[in-house]
């Protein structure tokens, strides 16, 4: 609002007093009525360049003063006498413009002066505030870490006084607990670079309490190892008592009803669950129980079993044997090979293939056939057929006929 008013005012108060002072310089009489219009005329100049001012720059005082002192001097200069009454009187009229350029630069330079202090003194005002806000907070902060430095001794001394009487009382963690928090007291202090100056009592207190501490935390760390210990074995004695038993219960089914094959399948799977088992494991009430089951339908199925068992292990060193049709397909690539005329021969068909050898893995199948003999006469003929393993891989098998008989 100042500023304002100043800006307002002041051109056509120096408009006007240029104009008299003018008039009376050049030695002409001077009227109110255009020393009134000279200086609005100055004041609505100064406007007009004051705008034009603050479009380029960003100095708010000194526009004001420079379009308030210049505006006003050139319009009263250039009104006073309406120009020609002036000219008469060149050295005057010089003498007076060197005159108003020196009041508008004095001005301004005032005006910059005034400003500069100004800047100064408040940077200075606010530099010596701010160094007594950080006085004053640094004395605070003294005052309240002596506060909570007193406090936390108090405070030490009674995790010292808790920590005894927990040891007497065998709470071994809480005697753990109360060093523990000493040590984060101290550990806070130092991460903020300060010295918790402890009395001199405290120091060897603290270093007790540490031996004994770690004592105890020996102690519970190695009771809580044990606990893992067991419980990981109780865990594995759980798991192998329940393989037994889920083994068990899957070879007793296949036993019932009656599936041997499936059942040597489960019986193996039981002894595997049962091998190299600790004897808590076997003496546990639930396996010894699936264990005597077992045994005793092992021994009601024992000549069933021997003889899956025999199958098996036979299957698993001469294969399975030929279906009858792959038989035919056997025989048909033989009497290919032995016939008189192999474009002849014409199969009918081939019984079921048996074991005739199982030392040698030989099978033997009876094959009805039509073929053409020496003479060329076509003829039905009977033959036995003898195939023998052959492994092509580890689950693939080939069973050739090696020999025949007619």
């Amino acid at each position: 609002l100042i500023v304002a008013t100043f800006a307002t005012l002041m051109p056509v108060a120096f408009g006007t007093l240029s104009y008299l002072w003018i008039r009376k310089r050049a030695g002409h009489e001077a009227s109110a009525g255009p020393a009134v219009i000279s200086g609005l005329v100055a004041a609505g100049a100064s406007a007009i360049f004051y705008l034009v001012y603050a479009a380029l720059y960003t100095s708010f005082q000194y526009i004001v003063v420079l379009s308030i002192v210049l505006s006003a001097m050139i319009v009263a200069y250039f009104s006073a006498g309406k120009g020609r009454e002036v000219l008469r009187d060149l050295r005057g009229a010089t003498a007076s413009f060197a005159f108003l350029l020196f009041v508008s630069l004095s001005a301004l330079y005032v005006a910059k002066s005034a400003d500069s202090w100004y800047r100064e003194a408040e940077a200075e005002a606010e530099a010596e505030a701010s160094a007594k806000a950080a006085a004053l907070a640094s004395e605070r902060l003294t005052a309240e870490l002596e506060a909570s430095r007193t406090e936390n001794h108090d405070l030490i001394r009674g995790a010292i006084d808790l920590a005894e009487t927990a040891r007497g009382s065998g709470d071994r963690e809480a005697v753990v607990e109360q060093f523990r928090w000493i040590e984060a007291t101290k550990a806070r202090y130092a991460g903020q670079g300060v010295d918790l100056q402890l009395p001199a009592d405290l120091p060897e207190a603290i270093d007790a309490l540490a031996a004994v501490a770690a004592a105890l935390q020996a102690e519970l760390d190695a009771e809580a190892r044990a606990r893992a210990e067991a419980e990981s074995r109780e865990r594995m004695r759980v798991g192998a008592v329940t393989r037994i038993t889920d083994a068990a219960t899957s070879a007793l089914a296949a036993l019932e009803d009656k599936r041997y094959r499936d059942a040597v399948s489960a019986l193996a799977d039981f002894d595997e669950a049962t091998k190299g088992q600790p004897a808590d494991v076997l003496a546990d009430r639930q396996a010894k129980a699936a264990t005597s089951e077992v045994r005793s339908a092992t021994r009601t199925h024992k000549s069933k079993l021997d003889a899956v068992r025999s199958q098996i292990q036979f299957e698993g060193r001469c294969g399975t044997g030929p279906e009858a049709l792959s038989a035919r397909g056997y025989a048909r690539a033989y009497l290919k090979e032995v016939a008189h005329d192999p474009s002849s021969v014409e199969m009918i068909g081939c019984s079921m293939p048996t074991i005739s050898n199982r030392t040698s893995c030989r099978w033997k199948t009876k094959c009805s056939f039509r073929a053409r003999n020496g003479f060329g006469a076509l003829t039905l003929q009977n033959a036995t057929f003898y195939l023998e393993a052959l492994r092509l891989g580890e689950d693939s098998w080939a069973y050739p006929v090696v020999s025949h008989v007619q």
